[in-house]
């Protein structure tokens, strides 16, 4: 079916807990398959393709229907370890207000003896606070990129507000979870625009914060000629200075790290990186 410009379907799974090759990740659970969101610096579609639809990324989603009934069977075995949910998609996009898949893994992994890992950009994740706030052991995070919602329009289209997020994200520092922002990825436009949210993020009381690099899978010069209609010749040509050459890259994140550690200590923020 098809929900005005977006392509809905179902689709059943024959696993829920997928081994994850993240840092510190022991396992990955992805409610659904593509992304309302449609984030255009987003590496999941490398990993989805378009095997499903033939359609752009934020274009379609499938639902796995039978997610918790997999993953019930999958619990019997009493796997331990951490989980990441999501790794390739949102959990919490729009249509988890109708399907509920999401919440229904929960009430399921509230039992068994997993560590969880929530990651989305949505305020719904608050309606499940009553399930999430059974555990003995869950982190809620929400991702940003930085706090300007003029480039949150472009690059996250169909996304929450960054306010809408800092918003939610209070709630869940209110109500006790373990709370985390992403910073992810980490724009190469302006560090003091990381230091803002960096600010922001303090003075709601994230517990901690992760910042993660640019993952770009296949050709970068396709995220290249997806943002020359969105910016200006000179920023597309500061991305163009430091993404297309692997190791321009690497010095440019190796300052950019040195510079968010000093400048964390500086606010008295926990602060990690993924890689």
């Amino acid at each position: 079916m098809s929900v005005g410009l977006l392509k809905v379907g179902e689709i059943y799974c024959r696993s829920v807990l997928s081994r994850s090759s993240l840092y510190d990740i022991d396992y990955s659970i992805n409610p659904y398959v593509g992304c309302e969101h449609a984030c255009v610096y987003c590496y999941s579609p490398f990993y989805v393709g378009r095997k499903f639809s033939g359609l752009n990324w934020g274009d379609y989603v499938y639902v796995k229907i039978n997610a918790p009934r997999i993953l019930l069977r999958e619990l019997k075995s009493n796997p331990l370890g951490s989980v990441l949910i999501s790794s390739i998609t949102d959990p919490y996009q729009p249509l988890e207000g109708k399907f509920m898949v999401t919440r229904r893994l929960l009430e399921l992994l509230v039992k068994s003896n997993l560590e969880i890992y929530i990651l989305t950009k949505s305020p719904l994740v608050v309606r499940d606070l009553d399930v999430i706030s059974m555990f003995k052991n869950v982190h809620v995070g929400f991702s940003f990129t930085n706090l300007d919602e003029s480039l949150r329009v472009k690059f996250e289209p169909k996304a929450p507000s960054v306010t809408d997020r800092l918003r939610a994200l209070k709630n869940i520092c209110n109500s006790g979870v373990k709370s985390y922002a992403f910073i992810a990825p980490f724009m190469p436009i302006n560090r003091d625009l990381a230091y803002s949210l960096m600010d922001e993020l303090s003075s709601i009381g994230v517990d901690y914060v992760v910042v993660d690099k640019f993952n770009i899978h296949g050709d970068p010069h396709d995220f290249i000629n997806r943002l020359t209609p969105l910016f200006s010749g000179e920023l597309i040509k500061q991305f163009e200075e430091i993404l297309l050459h692997r190791y321009s890259y690497y010095r440019y994140y190796k300052s950019l790290k040195d510079d968010l550690i000093r400048y964390a200590k500086k606010i008295n923020l926990n602060l990690y990186f993924s890689y």
